[in-house]
């Protein structure tokens, strides 16, 4: 009898590990069904990002060729301004070296000017003062002159043609 019940349990325990081995392959298979999907969407995942990847480095390559473009074209209006400007600075010494005597001829007219306009106000003040002068000794003539009374035959004789024109 302890031989039979050994033999219930024996088959109790096959039975109980038997639908363990059971159980855990049909676990084990969902789980590895799982981790199929999982890395089946995984694998799609890292196919679009290398896929992005691929487009993010495609637009990168061409803003470096632009970037290279834009500072080479930089580069030339930036030689082409500087030519520009030593030529205009050129220019412009030239033209000060051309104006330069002129600028010179102009400052000494002016000095020139100046002195005329000095000697002129100074023969203006002596001309007022011998106007003044003469002025002051006509008024003292007119008073001692006497007035003098003409005949018609003489004024008309100061008046002739030939008497004029002398």
């Amino acid at each position: 009898e302890a031989a039979k019940k050994l033999q219930v349990e024996r088959d109790a325990l096959k039975k109980t590990i038997e639908e363990s081995k059971s159980e855990a392959a049909k676990s084990f298979e969902a789980e590895r069904e799982a981790l199929k999907k999982e890395l089946s969407k995984t694998k799609g995942l890292l196919a679009s990002a290398e896929e992005a990847l691929d487009e993010g480095r495609a637009v990168n390559l061409a803003h470096e060729k632009e970037i290279d473009l834009l500072t080479a074209q930089a580069e030339m209006q930036t030689q082409e301004f500087e030519e520009l400007k030593l030529q205009h600075q050129q220019e412009m010494d030239n033209l000060t070296e051309q104006v330069r005597p002129h600028i010179q001829e102009l400052e000494s007219t002016r000095a020139e000017l100046e002195n005329h306009r000095s000697l002129a106000a100074e023969r203006e003040g002596e001309l007022k003062k011998l106007k003044a002068e003469s002025e002051g000794a006509a008024q003292q003539a007119d008073g001692a002159r006497e007035e003098l009374e003409r005949s018609e035959e003489h004024t008309s004789e100061l008046q002739s043609p030939s008497i004029i024109s002398y």
